[in-house]
């Protein structure tokens, strides 16, 4: 099924293609806020950078072999971070994938699954008790597919991310 497809850890020299995937996810998803996404653009890349070095952000990418090089044709992530225990995780720590990004012309060829089982394994090599993910549209049959369930979690907005960019852009205009 992928035996055409290598998969290699990232690192901080990669932050270009991590930033270039995470925001394409974001315009696959519908977010065009040209301003909203370069703000995103430059927290991430900071935040990112920071977790890379930390050890808390880990990173994988999907290469296949071209005439004089490897390219890459997705990514994904695991960041970890501290939790509180509770009855069913022992563990101060838990584990969240992110990221997952595979170029159009290499979509519905594995290399999403390729990826997700990656970083499944990892995590499973690391001890945690589940791993958790946003579910686009786009990757919920996917999700679904290797075992992801929807749980009990709920949200309240407190501030919707245009708000933010509307802010911060006037705040910058002053």
């Amino acid at each position: 099924m992928s035996d055409w497809l290598n998969i290699r850890g990232g690192s901080a020299s990669d932050i270009t293609e991590i930033i270039y995937q995470r925001k394409g996810m974001f315009r696959d998803m519908g977010l065009t806020d040209q301003f909203a996404l370069d703000e995103m653009q430059r927290t991430s890349e900071q935040f990112i950078r920071a977790a890379l070095t930390n050890g808390s952000y880990h990173q994988w990418f999907a290469e296949v072999a071209g005439a004089c090089e490897s390219r890459v044709v997705g990514g994904v992530a695991v960041l970890t971070y501290s939790w509180v225990t509770s009855p069913t995780n022992f563990r101060p720590e838990k584990a969240y994938i992110l990221n997952l990004y595979v170029y159009p012309e290499f979509r519905r060829k594995g290399v999403a699954r390729k990826l997700m089982e990656t970083a499944i394994k990892w995590c499973l090599s690391q001890h945690f008790a589940s791993v958790d993910l946003h579910a686009s549209e786009i990757g919920a049959l996917l999700y679904h597919k290797l075992g992801f369930k929807a749980t009990n979690e709920m949200r309240l907005e407190l501030q919707r991310a245009s708000d933010s960019a509307d802010r911060e852009r006037n705040a910058r205009k002053r």
